[in-house]
């Protein structure tokens, strides 16, 4: 764990990543963009007919890799928080080298997103109900404390052998059945000793989550609720970013890493560095700048000036994939990067990751080459615009940064990557790794591999690597 600038240094940072299980996501609202069958019975038949037949078809291709893959993806989103942490963990090799530089801990930036949606009510039995994001930010607070308390494997049993008095706590669970000990439940004597010599700063791993957050399902003090489930804005940034006098918002490497561990499962009770920044999605609805709505374009000016004022990273989701709810067209026009043109004009300081760098196809094409224009042309989707104006912004304004998040499951990115290195040598130091894991496993088979992809690619140099994946998340992430 993380608790001084010499460890700072040798911590391998992953910017982008998820914490995410089947229970966060409104599915509802994501897959009824698919869905839109008539209601007339008949039309509901055919429609069922042809889902149905959709499926049979391509039933042979998820018996072969494209199922597996769904099938691991799925294994780590059945899981809960604390379980994925730990497979997170086993898969970071200890300790990993790039040249000359040794990495002993990995630092995460777990996403947490809002994924509050209005949809019109169906002719369904149960209606369809938004989905609030409080159970997601106890779930992840919960399962990195659990985490950050457990004790297995090796330790385990080094614990054990030390201080044998607490083997009755132990308990296997888990496909593996691997023993574990939950340092919280110890009532020994000997239980500040345990905590100090094995409890969560001997983590190799610590996760600092960023704050999911929607202003559109948001209100300033002025306006009213729109349900029972919304949110105060300036309230919420307050309780998180202000904090209280017992538990102040540092937005520092020490404070944040303090936090680490330390929920006790009441909301109500906590302050300020349980959160390091706030996390945006224009899919799932938020504006960056929503110039034609008054409301709206107020709250978002709020955040930003809150935000500016008080240093607090803000990620915002920029590709033109994603988790879409409503008009798919429209939440790529909300994506687009040149939203953020005028979000900066105006909040030049904001520290922003314009995460995705635009997507991978985006990056493919804004350096399309002969060598490689066959592979590049069969890729779906992609607009070098949007590489093009992340770049521009990053060169324009001190603050602002992009990841290279899911990008890295092909060795091609990283050649495309260092020819818009190599042509835009301003932003060398303005570019983060990422991995968004869990959802690369969609094309990747493990977090080990996304990581061993990014360290033993030929395309880019140690010095740069080091950069992507300590000095710039460095500068971005934490106050001075």
């Amino acid at each position: 764990m993380l608790i001084d600038t010499e460890s700072l240094e040798n911590t391998f940072f992953d910017i982008h990543c998820h914490t995410m299980n089947l229970s966060h996501p409104s599915l509802y609202a994501f897959l009824k963009r698919f869905l839109k069958i008539p209601h007339n019975p008949v039309f509901a038949m055919a429609g069922g007919a042809v889902i149905g037949g959709t499926v049979g078809l391509l039933a042979p291709f998820f018996g072969g890799g494209i199922g597996r893959k769904f099938l691991n993806h799925l294994s780590i989103m059945e899981r809960n928080v604390s379980r994925i942490l730990m497979a997170m963990e086993d898969d970071f090799p200890n300790p990993i080298s790039i040249g000359e530089k040794e990495f002993k801990g990995l630092t995460i930036a777990p996403l947490l997103m809002d994924f509050w949606a209005d949809e019109e009510a169906e002719k369904i039995y149960y209606p369809f109900t938004p989905k609030s994001i409080i159970p997601q930010i106890l779930d992840v607070l919960n399962g990195i404390a659990d985490y950050a308390n457990t004790v297995r494997g090796v330790e385990y049993d080094e614990c054990i052998k030390e201080f044998s008095e607490v083997s009755k706590w132990g308990r296997q669970i888990g496909a593996k059945k691997q023993w574990r000990l939950d340092l919280r439940r110890l009532t020994t004597s000997n239980r500040d000793s345990i905590l100090d010599k094995y409890g969560p700063k001997k983590r190799k791993l610590m996760a600092l989550p960023f704050l999911g957050l929607n202003t559109r399902y948001c209100y300033l003090k002025t306006k009213k609720r729109k349900s029972h489930e919304s949110t105060d804005l300036p309230l919420l940034l307050e309780k998180y970013f202000v904090g209280n006098a017992n538990e102040p918002y540092t937005g520092t490497l020490e404070g944040l890493s303090g936090k680490f561990g330390c929920f006790q499962g009441n909301l109500r009770k906590i302050g300020g560095d349980y959160f390091l920044g706030i996390k945006v999605y224009p899919p799932l609805g938020f504006d960056p700048w929503p110039e034609n709505e008054k409301d709206e374009l107020e709250k978002v000016e709020h955040l930003y000036s809150f935000c500016e004022e008080n240093q607090i990273p803000i990620v915002s989701h920029c590709s033109d994939g994603g988790f879409k709810v409503g008009d798919p067209q429209a939440a790529v026009e909300r994506s687009h990067p040149k939203k953020w043109s005028s979000v900066l004009h105006k909040y030049g300081k904001l520290r922003l990751n314009i995460a995705h760098f635009g997507g991978q196809n985006s990056g493919l094409r804004y350096t399309e080459s002969w060598w490689n224009m066959p592979y590049r042309k069969l890729m779906f989707g992609g607009d070098p615009e949007w590489a093009a104006v992340i770049i521009e912004l990053m060169k324009g304004y001190g603050n602002v940064y992009s990841d290279i998040s899911y990008s890295g499951v092909n060795d091609k990115y990283y050649h495309s990557f260092l020819e818009i290195i190599e042509k835009n040598y301003e932003i060398e130091n303005k570019v983060l790794f990422g991995s968004d894991f869990t959802i690369n496993l969609l094309s990747i088979n493990s977090y080990r591999k996304y990581i061993e992809n990014f360290l033993n690619t030929k395309h880019l140099s140690d010095s740069l690597k080091i950069k992507l994946c300590n000095t710039n998340p460095r500068n971005f992430l934490f106050n001075k």
